[in-house]
């Protein structure tokens, strides 16, 4: 019992990291969504945004934060993730939606979410897979403040023994989150 107790400990103390990626990505997204609305002519932001994307991405030296990112979410839930994964794609993927590319949040937040927690299972005693998935579900869910339903996503994609760490990592990471969303509307 001691054992599970502690694994919890580790899974609520992921949850708190996972609500402060989260919260940074939300305020980053917006206040790069600020920045760009100074540019008056609509259609120059994301051409702009381009351009600094494409110097990034050959200042970083590969493309592997660019698009989906299937393959690096897959290897994360197997193999840990270096702790520049997450911190890279939560600053292209920021300034992407910032600057007007809207839709595209959902498998960047699960990229963030899964290759933070597969990079935590570096320094914390859970295993690489179950915080990845941990990860997966709760990053989104608290930019998404859709804790439950992201829950019950991890459920449906990793099974039904994944429930009490999902729903603690994703309750944790949206307390911590606060009010802040990827979603201007949402309340």
């Amino acid at each position: 019992m001691l054992f599970r107790s502690k694994l919890l400990f580790f899974i609520a103390l992921s949850g708190i990291i996972f609500g402060l990626a989260a919260k940074f990505f939300c305020i980053l997204t917006h206040s790069i969504e600020k920045i760009f609305s100074h540019l008056s002519y609509p259609p120059l932001r994301p051409f702009v945004a381009g351009l600094i994307l494409i110097g990034s991405y050959q200042l970083i030296g590969t493309y592997q934060y660019a698009g989906l990112g299937i393959s690096t979410i897959q290897q994360a839930l197997h193999i840990p993730a270096h702790y520049t994964d997450p911190a890279l794609k939560t600053l292209v993927t920021a300034l992407t939606v910032g600057s007007g590319f809207k839709g595209g949040e959902f498998i960047p937040l699960v990229f963030i979410g899964t290759t933070l927690g597969s990079a935590l299972s570096l320094i914390l005693p859970v295993s690489c897979g179950l915080l990845a998935v941990a990860g997966f579900a709760a990053v989104f869910g608290a930019a998404a403040n859709t804790p439950i339903a992201c829950t019950f996503m991890a459920i449906e994609l990793f099974g039904y023994e994944i429930a009490p760490y999902a729903l603690l990592a994703c309750v944790v990471s949206y307390y911590v989150s606060g009010r802040h969303s990827i979603y201007k509307g949402q309340r």
